[in-house]
């Protein structure tokens, strides 16, 4: 179950800096869950995704690669954006993907077919700790 998500959007932060304010931001009540508490802290698993590529695009649904891209989507004072691996995980179509961005969002399912909403194909890496202890692996 998700507990918090948070990014560092264009950063002039230096890496390591960027990942400790997300981490914190996404662990307190300002994230899209509630605040984690202490004792949930071994429990927790943390995923990183580091961009390295965003394409704005006008036919998302044709340029959207499942597994390779993430999804960003901006409707104005709307923003929301998943994982590239989240489609896999969940089976979901390109278009299932590009509504669940727009939920997350808190836009209509079907915003990013609108000429005014904003969708940006992001591609980088994702890491995640292991559940065998915390070591990290790229997914």
């Amino acid at each position: 179950r998700l507990r918090g998500c948070a990014g560092a959007w264009e950063t002039s932060d230096q890496l390591g800096h960027a990942i400790v304010e997300a981490a914190i931001k996404a662990a307190s009540g300002d994230s899209c869950g509630s605040e984690v508490e202490p004792k949930e802290l071994d429990n927790i698993t943390v995923s990183v995704f580091v961009v390295s590529n965003t394409v704005l695009t006008n036919d998302p649904l044709a340029d959207l690669e499942i597994g390779t891209h993430g999804v960003a989507v901006d409707g104005g004072t709307a923003h929301g954006w998943l994982y590239p691996t989240v489609p896999v995980e969940n089976d979901w179509s390109g278009a299932e993907f590009l509504s669940r961005a727009c939920r997350k969002a808190k836009l209509s399912p079907t915003a990013w077919e609108d000429e005014e909403t904003m969708v940006t194909l992001i591609e980088g890496q994702v890491f995640r700790e292991r559940a065998d202890g915390g070591a990290v692996e790229e997914l």
